[in-house]
This record gives structure tokens, C-alpha cells and sequence, in this order.
């Protein structure tokens, strides 16, 4: 009976244990979910620790956070859906072009192309940034919205612009280039 009783308690400890261990992230403030929305959410924290593990999660979810991200449902071209890329909150649209530079798919470079206009100097840069990272993807494409980027008022854009066509080393790239230095 001794050595039932010592088994029983190994046992209850260990569940105990396992329960501890499953309640940990929640207790420390880095709940997990399923919800897309839950992490276009906290991409509002203007924390850059929050704001990493948001756009780290959404690549996780990744077809399914797209919808969310660019408002376009999967072989739609028209927006029905709200989109993140489109918020007021300055950050959210910085957390989409995170995202969107981690997503290689030309669908990621159409999008992050709406941010190269944006208002916010922070978010261009951002976009800037992703455009690219994707101009594999689709070097025509990226090659046309860094020029429009090269166009831009602010010298760090500008530079940003510049540094990504330099980056690309593709001829069309170096033409953008040449064109703006004459």
C-alpha cells in the first residue's frame, strides 16, 4: 500500500506540473492563439518586443492572417473585408509590412506597395524595407515602387529607395538609378 500511495503522488505531481507548465504563458502576459485578428491587435503596442512576436505569429498563421492583413480574400482582387494595411494606428500598418516582407508571394508585394505613399514617415520606411526583401518575387514589380519610393520628399526614403534598386543588382534597377543621377 506504501508504494501505491508514493506512485499516486509521483503522479499528481507531475500532472500538477504539466498543468504549471501549459499555464506559464498565460500568467506572463503571452497568451497563444488561433485568431489573426487577436495579433493585428497587438500590433497597436507601439513595444517592439510585442510588435516582433505579433508579426512572428501571423507568419505562423500565414494564409489565413492575409485576409485579415490585405482585405482581399484568397482569389479576389477587390478588398471585402476590413483591412490591417488600411488602420488609422501608424503601427499596425508598420506590423503589416513586417509581415508582408516575411510572406515571399507577389500578393505581399502588391499590398505592401500601398503603404510606399503612406503619410507616416516610419510606415514608408517600413515599406520601403519590404519591397525589398520581395523584389525576387517579382523584380518588375519592386523595381516600379522603389522608383516611386525614390520619388519620395524624405531623404531617408530616398536613401532606402536607393540602397534596395543598388541591392537588386539587376540592369533595370541601375537604369531607375542612372535616370535619377543625370
Amino acid at each position: 500500500m506504501g508504494r501505491s500511495v508514493v506512485r499516486s503522488s509521483k503522479r499528481h505531481a507531475r500532472w500538477g506540473l504539466l498543468v504549471l507548465l501549459a499555464a506559464l504563458p498565460a500568467m506572463f502576459g503571452c497568451p497563444k492563439s488561433d485568431d489573426p485578428v487577436y495579433y493585428i491587435n497587438k500590433l497597436q503596442s507601439s513595444d517592439e518586443e510585442t510588435q516582433r512576436r505579433a508579426v512572428e505569429e501571423l507568419v505562423r498563421m500565414n494564409k489565413r492572417a492575409m485576409p485579415y492583413i490585405t482585405g482581399r480574400k484568397p482569389g479576389e482582387s477587390e478588398k471585402t473585408l476590413p483591412a490591417a494595411i488600411d488602420s488609422e494606428n501608424p503601427n499596425v500598418r508598420k506590423g503589416c509590412a513586417d509581415f508582408l516582407a516575411k510572406v515571399r508571394r507577389m500578393e505581399s508585394l502588391v499590398a505592401v506597395g500601398e503603404l510606399i505613399d503612406d503619410p507616416d514617415r516610419e510606415v514608408r520606411l517600413k515599406a520601403i524595407e519590404a519591397v525589398s526583401a520581395l523584389a525576387q518575387v517579382w523584380r518588375a514589380k519592386s523595381i516600379a515602387l522603389l522608383r516611386q519610393a525614390f520619388q519620395d520628399e524624405d531623404p531617408e526614403c530616398v536613401e532606402k529607395a536607393g540602397e534596395g534598386l543598388r541591392n537588386m543588382r539587376a540592369e533595370a534597377a541601375t537604369e531607375v538609378l542612372r535616370e535619377f543621377y543625370r
